[in-house]
């Protein structure tokens, strides 16, 4: 199941429940539990529907057009298929009912969506772990960083698994910039068979070293400086 299908079938499962077996139900489960992308846009589609729930409902559609929908999707489809017709017959009227609000109307401030947007930016290692917990991605920050020294927070796919990224940056003493973006794997998906104490040099000015926590190994990708001047106390 790709995220194009996966979004569909989420977006019955909230509107036409019904509509939907246990196997087909599941495989959404599967996907979404694997995918950050689509528990995000889940999210966020679920917030939206909320809101304008009784807005939609308010508008005003030509007369006959969730009829005309449904036969021109029955006609399109086996016979078997029928029951699906008028489900994503149903999708379609919400998306034109939606579509014609906005057309004509302003959207409202939210100010609790644009409070968790800044909430997303909140450096600290507490934030950081309750933010990616959110996810379905427990992890423990890296206690050596500097949190002054935090950017952005997100999850990556790395070698195919979803895992917490952080960025930290620091300017130096001669205006340039030391980078570092930290790769939390868990130990129960990457193992590590080099040694600790010597960092791997990828280039000039730039090298990867791994440090140990109790769960989680940390990849650094360090370029621009010492990665020591990102740490906790640092002179």
């Amino acid at each position: 199941m790709d995220c194009h299908d996966a979004r569909l079938l989420l977006t019955l499962q909230r509107r036409e429940p019904e509509q939907l077996d246990r196997v087909e139900l599941e495989a959404i489960e599967r996907h979404v539990e694997l995918c950050p992308g689509c528990q995000n846009w889940n999210q966020s589609e679920a917030r939206f529907e909320s809101a304008l729930t009784s807005a939609v409902k308010a508008v005003p559609l030509p007369a006959g057009l969730k009829g005309k929908i449904a036969s021109g999707l029955a006609r399109s489809r086996p016979p078997r298929r029928r029951s699906w017709a008028a489900a994503v017959a149903a999708v379609l009227l919400a998306i034109v009912a939606t579509g014609t609000y906005y057309w004509w109307q302003p959207e409202v401030i939210d100010f609790d969506q644009v409070r968790e947007l800044e909430s997303y930016e909140k450096p600290g290692p507490d934030a950081v772990q309750a933010y990616f917990l959110k996810l379905g991605h427990p992890m423990t920050p890296p206690p050596q960083f500097d949190y002054g020294y935090l950017v952005t927070y997100k999850l990556v796919v790395v070698q195919g698994k979803a895992v917490p990224q952080l960025m930290f940056q620091s300017r130096r003493d001669n205006g340039g910039l030391v980078t570092a973006y930290v790769y939390c794997l868990p130990n129960r998906q990457f193992r590590f068979d080099g040694d600790l104490e010597s960092p791997v040099s990828t280039g000039p000015n730039r090298q990867f070293e791994v440090l140990r926590g109790e769960r989680e190994l940390y990849l650094v990708d360090c370029a621009g400086g010492d990665l020591w001047m990102l740490y906790r106390n640092a002179l």
